[in-house]
């Protein structure tokens, strides 16, 4: 129930228009990349170029929640780009019942532009109301309460008790506790969003400044109450003609190292993100993406609550060392030793089970008794595995006595309902000291079933005198009846040759079929080794380069990705000899195999924490809600259960705890590229193919070519659009009587006009083959007439804007020979209107069939060109020239490419689509190196056959992409159709 309250808000044109530094618009090509690819559909469908609102007066109503649980407050702290100074657009006056802001009266109103009020006449667009919004979406059954605190160029100094900021006459640190605290009566705190050290990042507040917001953050949580309320913390502006001194390397290093010394903190990259003009304050589209970011990482560190935490009791000493399977019923059976004589390695302990029915979002209250320890000292440490026949192996270490600790295992083959009585896997004979982890059986490709172990000690001997271990495996190739020693038992040496320990090893099947051990050391990281024989014989080991303490790693390869994800207690901003606790616990992801990893992420990060023996597991579930057309049809998670202990004796493995992160969101955290869809959104002719994609006017633009096949003289271009990207209709269709037209590309020209370029293949072709046109439209439904440009039989591929070195734009574009042709093989043409062209080049100078490209341009006006060649080698070539562009020099790709678009991305970083046909036809996303000339491949889009011939458009923070594909021909009744894909492409972290 919600209980009614009436508010009124009145902005003057003062508030609004004050700030002298405020300009109109700040989305002018010059200042975002793009121009409106940070647009406002982002938080509300109101374009943000358009003008600022001089006066808006409105009287909705305010709705609180009777029940506070359900009002959800967000302290903002920080400082101007906290408080936010960007110009207000109408969007940012919408208002959301669900959305509220506390007032400097400190009441509740609409939370509309500007939410603080530190300055009066400098405020406007922040990142909180876009968090705000985002959250409300996500979470329809709670009223957000935002509550203003930030203070514009305050210092950390003056977020303290007491502190005292002359600027804005207020002590921020104080006036944001009580300002909370009222809020509070109300609602519950669910986080707090800081961003500030702009005023730190002189040489003396730069040094202390890890500190003093380490001792800012506890001691909000203290007198808030909230000792682990989330703290999001975002990256400081970095932007071009401003270049960083010293002491903001320093503050920024603080805030990206916050999330590992203390638990429940995230931090936000503001790559790509722009100013406003003013080389301070984040521009208005770019201050909405960040608060979707801070939401992002908010959202994240949601996820790393646990699902289940299994703590002591007096009965119940310690929980640890568990594995995951996946039952046919689709339940996720959860084993684990739970013990009951003390925490010691050697108390009594036994194997036990819970369940979950809903992907492991909730589990089981109560535990199963799978395996009790009989005589022995204790059943631990459990690896489950589907094997390839069907059937479930579960092994564990069985531990008579401390001269005989050796792994046993079980089968089922009725769904873990009842196993088979352990057998062992290494004999009497050589009993010892054997230790094997958690979660590290595998079966290999070939069907050979290996197991890890370090042994301690020696066989035969009751003394145990070996704890630094040394290494081997077992391997069955008959599903686990009998089993055979690797003939490598070894123990590990620092490249110096010293010893290092060798204990709780790992075993990955690397791609080459080459095998891959890893295990803990007391050398400050993770060390491995390698088989190529499937464990008969393994090489010297060696670092591995994952920075830990003594403590185990846990490493599985991601099944939709076939990338690794590691879990490790991440230790590498430490100096070896300080590489000692086991927290925090982090993640990262290697995409070659395990040479490199990304920057691990803290997914628990207690100071006085103690984490380690992590399972991982990985569950897919159909996305609710799409139809066939959706090509992700599966949302990916992955589990994770790991010991979750404190530094206290006594403490250090008595809890486990699990986690259910979402795959799509840890490659985010990761930085890496993760295709969020792609979506079949036009199928309605036999044969639909080569598209562009633009925005105009708030909306999307999508155009390609429909015809009865490849080739055929009725081919005709389709324009369509769409307001949210999702649902299409068409706008337009253009036809030529007596040719078959093609591949058309979208520009958006200065005068603010849709330009329609492609080419007509005629059907007579007695005088010549193709003519390239262009068509105009101010709102891509009513089109002009074809104008015929450049020359008869050169092709003009793609229209790109870009400099004349006269200060207005020129619209730039290669045409190639075709047919009947008689001249060069590519010229480049240039244009002030799009209608009339000029050569700027008779020949391009470049040989093999140059045809399909695309250009693009530098803020300092260098022009490059990716370009594909169809004779010779047939690789694409990169060029690259200065203005006027009459001078180019070329780069071999060294690699097949077709139908290539590139853009460069807010970040400056520079992706180029394409058709790739390196024995596997596909339409793939590239990294391009503009200076080493190199294509590489870092995403394939779900594609195959007659595909690619991309549009390219970055907006909402990420990239959207059409293309077309034959893939999926053979289920319906289309030679191929239009799929449109969004890809998020995060800045580095």
């Amino acid at each position: 129930m919600f209980t009614i309250l009436t508010a009124q808000m009145h902005l003057s044109a003062q508030d609004l228009s004050s700030d002298a530094d405020l300009p109109i618009s700040d989305t002018s090509p010059a200042n975002v990349p793009n121009a409106d690819s940070q647009d406002a559909a982002t938080t509300g469908g109101v374009d943000a170029g358009s003008p600022a609102v001089a006066v808006v007066e409105v009287a909705p109503q305010v709705l609180l929640p009777s029940d506070k649980e359900q009002f959800h407050l967000f302290l903002l702290a920080g400082q101007s780009n906290m408080a936010g100074r960007g110009p207000i657009a109408p969007e940012d006056l919408v208002t959301h019942p669900r959305v509220l802001s506390l007032n400097a009266g400190g009441e509740w109103q609409p939370a509309v532009a500007p939410l603080h009020f530190d300055k009066p006449g400098m405020v406007g667009v922040g990142l909180g109301r876009a968090f705000a919004l985002q959250y409300a979406k996500d979470h329809p059954e709670v009223i957000v309460g935002l509550v203003p605190c930030a203070a514009g160029g305050s210092a950390i100094s003056s977020w303290t008790p007491g502190g005292y900021h002359p600027q804005t006459k207020s002590h921020p640190y104080d006036d944001a506790l009580s300002r909370t605290k009222l809020a509070m009566q109300d609602g519950v705190l669910q986080g707090i969003l800081w961003h500030q050290g702009e005023s730190d990042s002189g040489p003396g507040p730069s040094a202390t400044y890890k500190s003093n917001l380490l001792e800012l953050i506890g001691r909000f949580r203290q007198e808030l109450a909230a000792p682990d309320v989330p703290v999001i913390i975002g990256q400081l502006g970095r932007f071009p003609g401003k270049e960083w001194n010293e002491g903001r390397y320093l503050v920024d290093a603080s805030h990206k190292e916050i999330p590992r010394l203390a638990n429940h903190t995230q931090f936000v990259s503001s790559a790509g993100l722009v100013d406003k003009g003013d080389q301070t304050h984040f521009a208005s589209p770019s201050a909405r993406v960040f608060g979707q970011r801070y939401y992002q990482a908010f959202k994240w560190e949601q996820m790393l609550q646990p699902t289940l935490t299994l703590a002591p009791s007096q009965e119940n000493t310690r929980n640890s060392e568990g594995d995951f399977i996946q039952l046919k019923s689709g339940k996720i059976l959860f084993v684990y030793s739970r013990f009951t004589g003390g925490m010691s390695d050697h108390a009594a302990a036994q194997l036990v089970s819970r369940s979950s029915s809903d992907g492991g979002r909730t589990w089981s209250d109560t535990e199963r008794l799978l395996v009790d320890r009989g005589e022995a000292l204790n059943v631990m440490s459990v690896s489950l595995l589907r094997l390839q026949d069907g059937r479930i192996a579960l092994f564990y270490l069985k531990k008579t006595s401390l001269a005989d600790c050796r792994p046993v295992v079980c089968y089922s083959s009725d769904e873990a309902k009842t196993w088979t009585p352990p057998a062992e896997i290494i004999p009497a004979e050589h009993v010892a000291y054997y230790v094997l982890n958690n979660d590290r059986v595998v079966q290999l490709s070939s069907g050979r079933i290996v197991v890890p172990v370090a042994l301690h000690g020696n066989v035969g001997e009751k003394s145990q005198t070996d704890w630094a271990g040394k290494l081997t495996t077992y391997q069955s190739d008959d599903g686990g009846v009998q089993w055979h020693a690797s003939q490598t038992l070894q123990p590990a040496h620092a490249p110096d040759g010293s010893r290092v320990h060798a204990q709780e090893p790992g075993i990955l099947e690397l791609n080459s079929g080459r095998l891959m051990m890893w295990f803990r050391t007391n050398a400050g990281e993770q060390y491995q080794c390698f088989s190529d024989d499937e464990g008969e014989t393994w090489g010297a080991t060696q670092p591995m380069g994952l920075a830990s303490p003594t403590s185990p790693a846990s490493i599985e390869r991601i099944p939709s990705t076939g990338d690794l994800l590691a879990v490790w207690n991440d230790l590498s901003h430490l100096e070896v000899e300080q590489r000692k606790l086991r927290t925090p616990l982090a993640v990262a992801i290697s995409q070659d195999e395990g040479q490199s990893w990304t920057t691990p992420q803290p997914i628990a990060s207690d100071p006085q924490g103690w984490y380690c023996y992590t399972a991982i597991d990985f569950v897919s579930e159909p996305l609710a809600g799409h139809d066939r057309s959706v090509q992700e049809k599966q949302v990916e998670s992955v589990l994770l259960a790991h010991v979750a202990g404190r530094q206290q004796a006594g403490q250090h493995l008595a809890t486990t705890q699990m986690k259910r992160l979402s795959i799509a969101e840890l490659y985010r955290r990761c930085g890496l590229p993760w295709l969020l869809e792609s979506r079949r959104i036009w199928d309605v002719p036999k044969h639909s193919a080569f598209t562009d994609l633009v925005r105009f006017q708030g909306q999307w633009f999508g155009v390609f070519r429909e015809g009865a096949s490849h080739v055929s003289p009725d081919g005709a271009l389709r324009v369509i659009s769409s307001v949210d990207g999702q649902s299409w209709q068409s706008s337009a269709v253009l036809t030529h009587a007596t040719a078959d037209l093609r591949d058309a590309k979208l520009t958006v020209t200065p005068d603010q006009q849709l330009m329609l370029s492609g080419a007509a293949a005629w059907h007579d072709r007695s005088q010549h083959s193709h003519q390239s046109m262009s068509w105009f439209s101010g709102n891509g439904t009513d089109w002009s007439d074809a104008i015929e440009i450049g020359d008869p039989d050169y092709w003009m591929w793609r229209a790109t804007w870009g400099p004349s070195g006269e200060g207005a734009a020129m619209v730039y574009n290669v045409g190639y020979a075709t047919g009947k042709a008689d001249g060069p093989q590519a010229r480049l043409y240039r244009s002030a209107d799009g209608r009339n062209y000029e050569t700027l080049m008779d020949d391009l100078g470049v040989e093999d069939n140059p045809n399909e490209s695309s250009m693009l341009f530098d803020q300092d006006g260098t022009c490059y060109c990716l370009l594909r060649r169809g004779a010779g080698s047939q690789s694409g070539v990169l060029g690259r020239a200065s203005a006027p562009y009459t001078e180019w020099t070329w780069s071999d790709l060294e690699i097949r490419i077709g139908g290539p678009h590139m853009i460069r991305i807010p970040d400056g970083r520079v992706v180029a689509a394409v058709r790739l046909y390196d024995g596997r036809v596909r339409t793939s996303l590239c990294w391009v190196d503009l200076q080493a000339g190199a294509l590489t491949e870092f995403m394939e889009l779900p594609s195959g056959g007659d595909t690619s011939y991309p549009g390219l458009y970055w907006h909402e923070d990420r990239l959207w992409v059409s293309y077309y594909s034959s893939h999926e021909s053979q289920d319906n009744d289309f030679l191929s159709a239009i799929y449109m894909a969004q890809v998020a492409i995060p800045g580095s972290h």
